[in-house]
């Protein structure tokens, strides 16, 4: 784990707890791989990103639900609560994404919603995931893209658009030769079709 001196923070925020009658003064950063609190510049405690579940807005800030079932609140104010939330929403398996991360790019169709995918390796099933993410994250603004259910994932079928034809995009072969063929930016298209029961 890197230490705070020698990463920069992408966010920090001063927050104010009421705690027995008294109001405290803590500082927030957030880092590419977890977030720490200060107290009076003494570091009062730390949160990996790959130990949050969830990521909530509430009036007050945010809310942090972590593996071990506890709830951590983190007041902040509405422009701050949106950075930080972008944060989370960017957040890939406990991380942000680097260039160097990023071994191609896909710009994703589904219906007429269009946006960028990056993919992080060749594994078709994490581009699947990462591309249902992306669409539940549009119908449903208000959850990080983590949490975002993968019920569905066998009704949508993926192809690479090729001019005016579409090519059927079923795994990790597919997905190899089309980075190599596409030069690593693919244009990829969604279809929804719902399983009949």
């Amino acid at each position: 784990m890197n230490s705070e001196s020698s990463v920069t923070a992408l966010a920090s925020i001063q927050s104010k707890y009421k705690f027995r009658a008294k109001t405290l003064e803590y500082s927030t950063s957030f880092y590419p791989d977890r977030f720490t609190i200060l107290y009076k510049d003494r570091k009062a405690g730390e949160i990996l990103y790959e130990n949050i579940l969830r990521v909530e807005k509430n009036r007050e800030g945010l809310r942090f639900g972590l593996k071990n079932g506890s709830w951590m609140k983190i007041p902040c104010t509405p422009e701050e609560k949106k950075k930080i939330f972008r944060i989370f929403k960017a957040k890939r398996l406990g991380g942000i994404l680097s260039e160097n991360d990023i071994v191609g790019l896909a710009l994703v169709e589904f219906a007429d919603l269009k946006f960028l995918v990056p993919l992080g390796n060749a594994c078709f099933a994490d581009f699947k995931k990462n591309v249902i993410r992306r669409i539940g994250g549009h119908f449903l603004p208000s959850q990080s893209l983590d949490f975002v259910s993968l019920d569905h994932y066998n009704e949508f079928s993926l192809y690479i658009k090729d001019k005016d034809s579409l090519v059927a995009f079923e795994n990790d072969d597919d997905l190899l030769c089309s980075l190599l063929y596409f030069e690593k930016k693919l244009n990829v298209v969604v279809k929804h079709a719902p399983k009949v029961p």
